[in-house]
């Protein structure tokens, strides 16, 4: 990056193998520091190095003539940071056929934006995910995770991702003020199965202050399972409780302070059995 910082208006392009390959998750990592740009060390004890600074999920890198837009609204450009030693990292979570065999070459295309006298408005990405929560019931018509966080920072959110996977129904947010009086709901958003999961713009501006709090209630249809449903990457038979925010001003420090682990509800609205 150039001393006054690096932001992406950019793509980023996927060229897949055959029918069948699903990208499941598409990640940009930003990391710092030669030991921490090493691409021999970019996986660690089977942990990624660098913080998610964008991503899209199930189906959101759409096929190599449709590449996966970094779908920024309007006017704004991805912060990537002014240090001179930072790498980004491209990762890729596949959904592979059994049996598959093949060639997968992804293609990163990065854009940077122009940083002027009329610069777009930088951005950042912050991540909610429940990092643990208790095994989800089979046979309830809806199960709700509940993650809670802290915002450190004044921030205004301008688009929202959610992640799951074939159990999920819907996400909601609850924004509390500090005194916990309820200021809004963002969504609930339909967690369409197999439809692209990447930013979409929010409608209305959604101001956060330092001391508020949100609350992501992750809502889970299992009344079709027979076992119970866990924490992990398999769609088939795990799920995942995640949401990703598009905020402004962009900022190296975390926006939010998330307790997931130990802090995370399962609660059965309503049980078909």
């Amino acid at each position: 990056p150039a001393a006054d910082g690096l932001a992406l208006a950019g793509a980023v392009g996927v060229r897949l193998g055959p029918d069948g390959v699903v990208v499941h998750h598409l990640l940009v990592r930003r990391a710092a520091g030669p030991r921490q740009c090493d691409g021999h060390l970019a996986w660690r004890n089977g942990r990624a190095r660098g913080a998610a600074i964008f991503g899209w999920a199930r189906r959101g890198a759409g096929p190599a003539e449709q590449p996966a837009d970094l779908r920024l609204p309007p006017g704004t450009a991805l912060a990537v940071g002014t240090d001179r030693d930072t790498c980004l990292f491209l990762e890729m979570h596949l959904e592979v056929p059994t049996g598959w065999t093949g060639t997968i070459e992804p293609d990163l295309l990065l854009w940077p934006a122009a940083l002027g006298s009329e610069s777009p408005v930088q951005v950042t990405v912050a991540e909610i995910a429940a990092t643990s929560f208790d095994p989800l019931p089979p046979g309830a018509a809806d199960v709700t995770v509940r993650v809670h966080c802290s915002v450190r920072r004044n921030v205004v959110i301008l688009a929202v991702r959610n992640h799951g996977h074939s159990a999920a129904a819907f996400y909601e947010t609850r924004h509390f003020n500090a005194s916990r009086a309820l200021m809004e709901v963002i969504g609930p958003f339909a967690m369409a199965q197999g439809g692209p999961q990447v930013f979409e713009p929010l409608e209305g501006r959604v101001a956060l202050l330092a001391g508020d709090s949100i609350e992501l209630a992750c809502h889970y249809n299992t009344s079709d399972r027979t076992e119970p449903t866990v924490l992990g990457p398999n769609p088939a038979h795990e799920e995942m409780c995640n949401q990703y925010f598009v905020l402004k001003p962009a900022s190296d420090a975390s926006s939010l302070s998330c307790s997931t682990a130990g802090h995370t509800m399962v609660e059965v609205a309503q049980s078909l059995t």
